[in-house]
């Protein structure tokens, strides 16, 4: 299990977290929803390691990880997809593969990954930089997609994949929480519609506001409310 425990931090002018706790376990799928501004990536930095809290504690499966850097947190299982910078652009779509593949056989990875985004299989040795936001995050998801992991944090998976492509990143999502992995998303007021669909627990995020409504109702409810767009 990812437990976080009131969790402080700020990562640069992008809004802060004061005191906010949640936890994911094995096989579950939590989304965290919120407007711009609202410290979405800055939660999922500190639980990756990216970030040290000003205070607060991250436990991996019992084990205290706060502060350490990423790769500790990474040889514990913890995969981090940030929005499109998961990939090297004047790498082929190929070649970023197989570097995600880290060691594993990169045949196989490569496999997984058009299995998963058959859309890639089209342009495996353009570079990465070429392609559209859309193809960009689906490469970045491959990381996850492609390789074995326990936990997964997705910072605002769909934001960028247009819609005809939603239904492969749903496959991708139920895959991984079948498959065992912990589950961890944040997104906007659109995308996370669609997250929370999929997702065992919904937390909504406003300015350092941290709650977990009564059910996907309340959830929905919020945001026709608050009006707040991605």
């Amino acid at each position: 299990m990812i437990d976080l425990q009131r969790i402080t931090a700020r990562y640069g002018s992008a809004g802060m977290l004061d005191d906010v706790s949640l936890s994911v376990a094995p096989g579950m799928l939590v989304a965290v929803v919120g407007a711009r501004g609202a410290a979405r990536s800055c939660l999922l930095r500190v639980a990756s390691g990216r970030e040290r809290p000003l205070a607060g504690r991250v436990l991996v499966d019992g084990e205290d990880l706060t502060g350490r850097p990423p790769y500790v947190l990474r040889a514990h299982g913890v995969r981090h997809v940030a929005r499109r910078r998961c990939v090297y652009p004047r790498l082929t779509v190929r070649e970023n593969v197989y570097v995600q593949a880290a060691g594993a056989d990169v045949e196989d990875a490569l496999d997984a990954a058009v299995l998963t985004f058959p859309e890639l299989g089209s342009v495996l040795d353009r570079p990465a930089g070429s392609l559209p936001d859309g193809q960009r995050q689906m490469l970045a998801l491959c990381d996850v997609a492609a390789t074995e992991c326990g936990y997964v944090l997705l910072d605002e998976l769909l934001d960028d994949v247009m819609p005809d492509h939603f239904a492969d990143v749903a496959g991708l999502l139920e895959r991984l929480v079948r498959d065992g992995c912990g589950v961890l998303v944040t997104a906007g007021e659109q995308a996370g519609a669609i997250a929370g669909e999929l997702a065992d627990r919904v937390h909504t995020i406003d300015h350092c506001l941290f709650r977990e409504p009564d059910g996907f109702g309340d959830f929905l409810e919020s945001f026709s409310v608050s009006g707040h767009g991605l």
